[in-house]
């Protein structure tokens, strides 16, 4: 489950774009959109009252490593946005 939810997050983020100057840029527009959009659920599975262990029947120590690699995940997207933001910008200094 989780090596699938990393998988989907990369392909999300590496797919569908016209190369071109402003490429970085969108790579980062993206990546922080990603980012910014696993938060509710980062926060809703960090729960031990979780709505979704008594919908499913999992246990909470899943959604815990579940909710710790949204967080990683979550991370490296920013990571990826602040780089590409700062290089766009390096490279566009006028």
């Amino acid at each position: 489950m989780i090596a699938g939810y990393v998988l989907l997050n990369v392909l999300f983020l590496a797919t569908d774009y016209k190369i071109d100057g402003r490429t970085v840029n969108a790579v980062g527009n993206r990546a922080g959109h990603l980012s910014i959009c696993q938060m509710p659920i980062f926060f809703l599975f960090a729960g031990r009252n979780n709505f979704f262990i008594w919908v499913t029947g999992w246990p909470y120590n899943d959604f815990q490593v579940f909710h710790k690699w949204i967080a990683r995940v979550a991370t490296m997207e920013a990571i990826v946005h602040s780089a590409c933001y700062g290089y766009y910008a390096a490279q566009n200094r006028e």
